[in-house]
C-alpha cells in the first residue's frame, strides 16, 4: 500500500443497496494497513449493506491532484471492490496499485 500524508478508505452505499439505512463510512488507514471503518463515531462501524469502496492516498494533505493511487480506486463507478456487509466484518482486504509516476516519498 503506497503511504502518503492522508490514507482514507471509505464505504459509499452502492447504488444497488436495498439497505434500510444508507448512510456512508470511511476510516484512516494505519501504516500497516488496518483500519477501523466507522460512520459518525469512532467504534460505530459501518451500516449493513452493500456498498462501492474508496480510496484518497495523497501525498500532500493540501493538494487532491497529489495521488500515490490509480485514479480507479477514487471513485464509486470506477472502483474494483464492491463489499456487502452483513454482520461483522473483520477480513477485509484491498490491494492498491500505485499511479505508474508516483514520487518516491523521502
Amino acid at each position: 500500500m503506497p503511504q502518503g500524508a492522508v490514507c482514507v478508505v471509505r464505504f459509499q452505499p452502492a447504488s444497488d443497496s436495498s439497505a434500510a439505512i444508507r448512510k456512508a463510512a470511511s476510516a484512516d488507514i494505519q501504516k500497516d494497513g488496518l483500519f477501523e471503518a466507522y460512520t459518525r463515531n469512532p467504534g460505530d462501524g459501518v451500516f449493513i449493506g452493500k456498498y462501492d469502496v474508496t480510496f484518497s492516498v495523497l501525498q500532500d494533505v493540501t493538494s487532491s491532484a497529489s495521488s500515490l493511487i490509480d485514479p480507479k480506486y477514487t471513485k464509486a463507478k470506477t472502483t474494483p471492490y464492491h463489499v456487502t456487509v452483513d454482520g461483522n466484518v473483520d477480513d477485509l482486504k484491498f490491494e492498491l496499485e500505485p499511479i505508474a509516476a508516483a514520487p518516491k516519498k523521502k
